[in-house]
């Protein structure tokens, strides 16, 4: 199993366990960078569970990265229309990484935490590529 089929099976544990992570997401993201919040606070929870659906997406599925991609375009639209620092994409998917990491408590290895620093760093280089 490769690095990103850990990270989409360490997810699948979670769905598996029919875990909603999006409270627990947020709630750590906020925790962890304040400056978030108020950018956010038009978001109800159904916006708040479509962006976490389109975060899974773009962290599961390696054809959101690259020249025109999905991940790309969505951090230069965030940045330039709501004023989101880039940086805060780190602390976003190291969030996403500790929900998960918590709702699978028992099912977590050091497989899955190799697994996700690594997506973690791909990502954030990406966007460090395109914005």
């Amino acid at each position: 199993m490769n690095e990103l089929q850990m990270v989409v099976a360490s997810l699948e544990q979670c769905a598996e366990r029919d875990i909603d992570l999006t409270p627990a997401i947020y709630q750590t993201f906020f925790d962890r960078c304040s400056e978030a919040l108020p950018l956010m606070g038009h978001s109800d929870e159904y916006m708040r569970g479509r962006m976490v659906a389109q975060i899974f997406e773009v962290i599961m599925d390696d054809s959101h990265l690259g020249a025109g991609g999905y991940l790309g375009w969505e951090v230069d639209a965030h940045c330039k229309d709501y004023g989101v620092d880039a940086a805060m994409y780190d602390v976003l998917f190291t969030s996403v990484k500790s929900a998960v990491k918590e709702a699978i408590k028992d099912g977590w290895t050091t497989d899955f935490d190799a697994a996700w620093d690594h997506r973690i760093e791909q990502l954030l280089t990406e966007i460090k590529r395109a914005h």
